[in-house]
């Protein structure tokens, strides 16, 4: 791993450096040695880049496999220098786009599709979508007594939120102009109210937010809970929905669908599908993607019932439950 390189690197030029002044026989040679030290350094980290500063597809590929691989083995990262840093947008993505190829996604089922997030997160950028494993989607519905292990998923955030299941690809549009809603609505074959679970890959309470976001946007699991085909729900329906995160029937969030990125939920499907279509990819028949947090909670833990009620004004539209494994 290059992180590990960079620390054995510097490690051993720290144990030359201080033999040198334990001698104390030469300020300048000490100096000059210090000045080499930091130059190989910084020489060791930009071989991992090409002309645009951009960390190489061998620094994705092994950020992708380090996290991948503490989801696995549930071994969270615990150092800092050992959390992969994108210093950019792109980079971000490219560690996400190796995830798609790695061998250890198909420990967690393979890529299920997208969730939505990182709103002005990125400068610049109006989210930030991130990897879903289908090991971790549940349907409380088809299997009421399923549920997700906080431990094993190293859960820390609940998101009550739509999730869209599609019944065809979303591929470009021959004019390259974007698809509309409308568009992309037509793709779905059905709308289900959900909680998202969110988890992560280490346990660095100051993990910058480029870090979580290339950590799959902390992507954790998915309840899924009762669904409707998009003949029966509306856009204009899905802007309206409100979701209250109740905990041990205490009510700790609630919020409104036009918090979702881009306003609603499928407005914020609609970038995910264009956003991909600039790198080269799509939403295909059979992923989901989940639209964003209508409101979010860190007030949990091992052992509660959580659940999400939606509603379109004042009328109750249903709920989703769970209980969350120790």
């Amino acid at each position: 791993m290059q992180f590990r390189r960079l620390l054995n690197l510097v490690s051993a030029q720290k144990k030359i450096y201080f033999a040198l002044c334990g001698f104390g026989k030469n300020f300048f040679v000490c100096f000059f040695w210090a000045l080499v030290c930091g130059w190989t350094a910084h020489c060791d980290i930009m071989a991992d880049h090409n002309g645009n500063d951009v960390h190489d597809e061998r620094w994705a590929v092994a950020s992708a496999e380090r996290l991948l691989g503490a989801w696995v083995t549930r071994t969270w990262i615990h150092e800092p220098l050992s959390l992969p840093s994108p210093r950019n947008i792109q980079e971000i993505y490219s560690i996400q786009s190796a995830m798609h190829t790695c061998a250890l996604a198909q420990e967690l089922g393979g890529v299920a599709g997208y969730k939505q997030g990182g709103i002005d997160a990125v400068a610049g950028e109006a989210a930030v979508y991130g990897v879903l494993f289908k090991n971790g989607i549940i349907n409380t519905i088809t299997n009421p007594q399923q549920t997700l292990s906080k431990r094993d998923y190293n859960l820390f955030g609940l998101e009550p939120e739509v999730a869209f299941l599609l019944g065809a690809d979303l591929l470009p549009r021959e004019d390259k102009q974007l698809l509309t809603e409308e568009e992309v609505y037509a793709a779905v074959d059905t709308i289900s109210f959900c909680i998202e679970l969110c988890g992560k890959r280490h346990t660095i309470p100051d993990a910058s937010p480029m870090q979580c976001l290339a950590d799959a946007s902390c992507a954790g699991g998915v309840a899924l809970g009762p669904s409707w085909s998009t003949q029966d729900k509306s856009i204009s329906w899905l802007r309206k929905l409100s979701a209250h995160l109740i905990v041990n029937e205490t009510t700790v969030a609630t919020g409104h669908a036009t918090d979702n990125p881009l306003g609603s939920p499928v407005s914020s499907l609609a970038w995910c599908a264009n956003h991909l279509h600039t790198r080269g990819m799509a939403l295909k028949k059979g992923q989901i993607v989940i639209g964003g947090a209508i409101c979010k909670s860190r007030d949990f833990h091992a052992g509660d019932t959580v659940r999400a009620e939606f509603y379109s004004g004042d009328v109750s539209e249903g709920c989703v439950g769970i209980t969350i494994a120790p």
